[in-house]
C-alpha cells in the first residue's frame, strides 16, 4: 500500500504463547499427547500491532515485558517487522506474560496463564499526555484485558480521555471488562468511537434480549459511533447508530482460532480510519479473522496480502472495487 498510512497506538499485552493441539479432552489426572506443541509470540497488543502492519498501518505499542529472554525476543521481533516499541517497558524482577492454549483439532481453544509483567503496564494522566504528544497517533486502541492491571482501569480512562481531548479517534475491545467489571463500561461514555466485543461477552453484559437490542443498548451507554460483536462462524454484526449491519463469515477450515479476534479488530480499525462504511469494514475484519484461523499461533505479521485476498476470491469470487482500492491506496 502506498501513500500516507495512519499511526495507531495500541495499549495491550505482550505474551509468550504455548500452544498444544489436542483432541477433545476432559480435565482429568491423565496424559493427553499433543499432535503439535509450539511456542509463539502472542498477547493482544502484539497481535493487533502485527495485523495492522499487514494492512499497511504504522503501529506503536504500549506494553510491558519481563526481565527475561522472552521479553527481549518479543521486542526484537516487533522492531524487526516495523512496530514502534519505544514505549514497551521491561519490568525488573518480573516474568513476561505466559499463556497456555489448548487447541482442539476443529480449531477451538481454551486458555489459561499468568499476566506477570503485563500487570505493570500502567499510565497516569501526565504520562498519557507525554505519550500522545511524542507519538502523535491518528488512532488509539485499548485492550480491555488491561482492566486486570495494577490500577484496575485508571490507565484506560487516562489514555482515552487524553486522546479525546486531542480529537484522536479511539476504540476498545471489552474483553476482560465484560467478564470482571461490566460496571466499568459506563465510565467509557463519550470516550470511544468504536466498541468491540464477542458474542459471549455481550451475553455477559446483557443477559436478556436479542443481539440487536443489546448492541443498541451498549451504543447508548458508551455513546460510541459503532458497536461491533464478533460471532465466530456466524460472522459479525454491528450498530452504527441508525441500523444493524450483519456480515457473514468466510467459509474456511480453521486450524487455530487463537488471535482471530485480534486480527478482526485490526481490520475494524483499518476500515474505520479509511472511511469504509460499517458493512465494508465488517467484511474486511471477517477476512482478517479468517486468515488468522488458518495458521497456528496468534500473530500474522509479515503475511502476504495475496494470501489474504485469495481467501476472498476462493470463497466469494472477484474482489469488490472498494476492497481492491483499499489495498492499492
Amino acid at each position: 500500500m502506498e501513500g500516507h498510512s495512519p499511526k495507531v497506538l495500541v495499549y495491550g499485552d505482550l505474551n509468550i504463547d504455548i500452544i498444544a493441539r489436542v483432541p477433545e479432552i476432559e480435565l482429568k489426572d491423565l496424559f493427553y499427547p499433543a499432535k503439535d506443541l509450539v511456542v509463539k509470540h502472542g498477547g493482544v497488543g502484539g497481535n493487533i500491532a502485527e495485523a495492522l502492519l499487514v494492512l499497511g498501518y504504522h503501529p506503536i505499542i504500549v506494553a510491558s515485558v519481563g526481565e527475561d529472554c522472552f521479553g527481549q525476543d518479543i521486542i526484537s521481533r516487533l522492531e524487526r517487522l516495523g512496530v514502534v516499541t519505544d514505549w514497551v517497558r521491561t519490568v525488573q524482577g518480573e516474568s513476561t506474560g505466559l499463556i497456555i492454549a489448548l487447541v482442539t483439532i476443529g480449531g477451538g481453544r481454551t486458555l489459561t496463564g499468568g499476566r506477570n509483567a503485563n500487570s505493570f503496564n500502567t499510565i497516569n494522566g501526565h504520562e498519557a499526555s507525554d505519550l500522545l504528544e511524542e507519538t502523535r497517533p491518528d488512532h488509539v486502541h485499548v485492550s480491555g484485558y488491561t482492566i486486570y492491571n495494577r490500577d484496575r482501569g485508571r490507565s484506560i480512562i487516562s489514555l482515552l480521555t487524553e486522546a479525546k481531548s486531542r480529537d484522536i479517534t479511539t476504540s476498545i475491545d471489552l474483553e476482560g471488562i465484560a467478564m470482571s467489571e461490566p460496571q466499568f463500561i459506563s465510565d467509557l461514555a463519550g470516550l470511544v468511537d468504536v466498541v468491540l466485543l464477542n458474542n459471549e461477552e455481550l451475553n455477559l453484559i446483557y443477559k436478556e434480549g436479542s443481539i440487536d437490542h443489546s448492541l443498541k443498548k451498549l451504543g447508548s451507554v458508551t455513546k460510541s459511533r459503532w458497536v461491533i460483536v464478533k460471532q465466530g462462524e456466524k460472522g459479525s454484526s454491528g450498530w452504527d447508530g441508525e441500523k444493524i449491519v450483519r456480515s457473514p463469515s468466510f467459509r474456511i477450515n480453521p486450524i487455530d482460532t487463537t488471535g482471530a479476534g485480534d486480527a478482526f479488530n485490526a481490520g475494524v480499525i483499518a476500515g474505520f480510519l479509511k472511511g469504509l462504511n460499517l458493512e465494508q469494514t465488517l467484511t474486511l475484519a471477517n477476512l482478517m479473522g479468517a486468515y488468522s484461523c488458518m495458521k497456528i499461533g496468534a500473530r500474522i505479521g509479515g503475511a502476504p496480502v495475496e494470501e489474504l485476498l485469495e481467501i476472498y476470491t476462493k470463497t466469494r469470487g472477484p474482489l469488490p472495487v472498494w476492497l481492491r482500492e483499499f489495498f492499492q491506496s
